[in-house]
This record gives C-alpha cells, structure tokens and sequence, in this order.
C-alpha cells in the first residue's frame, strides 16, 4: 500500500516479517536513517520488540555510540552545516566495530559504542560475540552515505515534514539546549541544512529499501519500497 496512511504495528511486524524470511549466513544488518527527530529511535525501538516477539534474536545499535570527540565535531564551527554532516559521527568505527564483524566473513565479534558524547569520554565496551542467527537493528543519521550503504542488508528511511521535526526537537532537546529558541535555532542552523546536504549529494530515499512518512508518527505512510537483494 502506497500513499495512504497504515496502522504503525502493520508497518512494524511487516518490515520485522520481511526481515525474519531473510537467509544470511551473516547477521543480518538493519538501519534505520533519518533526520534528527525524525523518529528513528521510537521505530527502531519497536522493530527490536516485533522480532523478539517472533523469536528472533536482536542486536540494538545506535549512531549515538560512534560520535566523533568534540574537537572533531566542531573542527568547522560549532554551527556549521557542512561540519554537521563531514564530521559528527565516525563511520570508519561503525563499519570496523560493527558492520564488518557481523558481515560476511566478519568472525562476528563487535561492539557497538566506541565513544561516549556525554560525557567526551572513549567507552570501554568489551567486544562481544554474535551467537548467529540475529538482526542488528541500528538507528542513526547519515547511515547511507556512500562509504557505508552497501554494508546495510536492509535500509529504512524515515522522513518527516521539518516542521513536525523542529516541533518535536523543542519538546525533547529544551532542557538540553535552554530554551525552545534555542533549540529552533540550532535545528534551523546547523542540523536541517546539514540533512539537506546529503540528501543532495547521496539520495537517500533512493537507496533505502523501504521509505516511510513518519511526519504523523500514530499515522505513518508508505512511499516507496524495494526488494533487498
């Protein structure tokens, strides 16, 4: 079903009914892209909860884990768009740490945080060991980009109106930021026009297998999909 609305549950239990009839001999490595407040930890939250309820195993991951070091992320500014999206996140750990070891030939062993942005601090987190048979189920920004799309067995792409995305970022980021201002000028400054920038340069849409309209979060619609190879 395309341009119309489904139930949120539908759309979960059939993207986890698409993932749990995928045959790897790999884990299979799931993304959910989107732009900050897009909705991408909610959705994925709820994936994690379908397969689970379908008996199989999950790894849960987020970008959140391989932030850059703030030295790196504020190289070109603090407000910087270009900097937003050149250097917030190190993908060469995700694909290192995480992607790799659970691809193919990968030996499964991973992590899946290497830096703390909290509290600016490398984590300590002892590899682990895939016990085979599981989804990795990560979220994040950026997670299409060219060095790193072809790692992804299934790509989701959440977007959202950048109205309903600044409405929800005043909400969840005022505490963090100050004030509601604050937080509209951060997201009009530096984080939607750095989302505007890959989505120029690398159409993410285009290479996610599945694009959902996450605007109505209780209403979200179906724009487009692909079948994985």
């Amino acid at each position: 079903m395309y341009g119309g609305a489904m139930k949120r549950t539908e759309i979960v239990k059939n993207i986890a009914g698409k993932l749990a009839g995928m045959r790897q001999d790999h884990t299979l490595r799931c993304c959910v892209d989107g732009m900050a407040c897009a909705g991408k930890t909610v959705f994925a939250d709820e994936l994690d909860a379908a397969l689970k309820k379908s008996g199989i195993s999950v790894i849960r991951a987020s970008i959140d884990g391989f932030h850059n070091p703030r030295e790196i992320r504020r190289r070109q500014g603090k407000e910087s768009p270009e900097g937003y999206y050149r250097d917030s996140f190190n993908f060469e750990a995700v694909i290192k740490e995480l992607l790799e070891p659970l691809g193919p030939g990968g030996g499964g062993v991973y992590k899946k945080s290497v830096f703390d942005y909290r509290i600016e601090e490398f984590t300590r987190e002892e590899p682990q060991k895939s016990l085979g048979g599981e989804v990795l189920v990560f979220d994040g920004i950026f997670l299409l980009r060219p060095e790193i799309h072809a790692l992804w067995d299934f790509a989701i792409r959440l977007e959202a109106d950048c109205g309903a995305v600044v409405e929800r970022a005043v909400k969840r980021d005022r505490a963090k930021f100050g004030s509601e201002d604050k937080v509209k000028e951060k997201y009009l400054k530096r984080f939607i026009p750095g989302h505007k920038i890959y989505e120029d340069e690398v159409s993410p849409s285009e290479r996610a297998h599945i694009v959902i309209d996450n605007t109505d979060p209780a209403k979200p619609v179906i724009l487009r999909q692909q079948a994985a190879k």
